[in-house]
């Protein structure tokens, strides 16, 4: 999964940003039926019985002068909404590329830690064959260990880095289940 195809991704499934592009949707019609004139009131009236009837149509005359104010007001309104949704989208986009970064950064520090982790029991290996020759002392082996231990605590936190960075990744993306097995690129 490269970075792009998760902003796609992400972009797709977010319920947050689909109902920002429907109040734009809604912020289009209002604009589309501010430049229409009110509906006119029709009427039919029949006096007499066997006389013609009159029909008749009133526009209210008002209402047609408004219509460029209601139209600038509507457009103002949809061009509103229109930068708050091109806002979210902007926020949300740099938050999934954080978070890819963050777990790119994060499983190459996992690798790192593996490592030094390998490097420091391969160390105590040497020191306690040393220790057993009788090359050095009980305090050399003991700081060894040490620093062996204390490598594996930091290759565990790295460990749990990378779960949670990887599930901050899913929950941006809005994947769950079996959409959860995808490899960085």
């Amino acid at each position: 999964l490269s970075m792009d195809a998760a902003v796609a991704i992400s972009l797709l499934n977010n319920p947050k940003l689909r109902s920002h592009f429907r109040e734009i949707g809604i912020a289009r019609s209002d604009l589309v039926a501010a430049g229409l004139p009110d509906n006119p009131v029709f009427s039919v009236e029949r006096r007499f019985r066997g006389t013609a009837a009159e029909f008749d149509i009133a526009q209210e005359f008002l209402g047609l002068l408004l219509i460029p104010l209601r139209k600038k007001v509507a457009e103002s309104e949809f061009e509103r909404e229109r930068l708050k949704v091109t806002q979210e989208v902007w926020e949300h986009v740099a938050e999934v590329r954080t978070a890819y970064i963050h777990l790119q950064a994060s499983e190459q520090l996992l690798e790192m830690r593996r490592g030094v982790a390998d490097a420091l029991s391969a160390s105590l290996t040497a020191v306690r064959a040393l220790r057993e020759a009788g090359n050095i002392g009980v305090l050399e082996v003991a700081l060894e260990e040490q620093a062996e231990g204390r490598s594996r605590i930091e290759l565990a936190e790295a460990e749990l880095g990378v779960v949670e960075s990887r599930e901050r990744v899913n929950v941006l993306l809005g994947l769950s289940g079996v959409e959860t097995e995808w490899r960085m690129a």
